[in-house]
């Protein structure tokens, strides 16, 4: 994960890039309603909206968090 401070962002790729960090996270699929998902999360490592920015890359992002890819806003920009 790579911080970008100047937005508040964390990128995330699969390759080392100059500045970022390693990140880890084991996840676990616990139920499926209506295409949302209840996950059980376990991140091994602490970085910057780690759990968020690695829930948007791989397609699934936190219901209401629209920085990290959910397609839209809830009450109060909640997530």
């Amino acid at each position: 994960i790579k911080k970008i401070e100047k937005i508040n962002l964390a990128k995330v790729s699969d390759a080392e890039k100059p500045g970022s960090k390693r990140a880890e996270m084991h996840y676990r699929v616990l139920g499926e309603v209506g295409g949302f998902y209840l996950l059980q999360l376990h991140p091994l490592t602490g970085r910057h909206h780690q759990i968020r920015a690695q829930l948007g890359a791989i397609g699934s992002p936190i219901c209401g968090d629209r920085k990290y890819g959910y397609p839209r806003y809830y009450e109060g920009n909640a997530i």
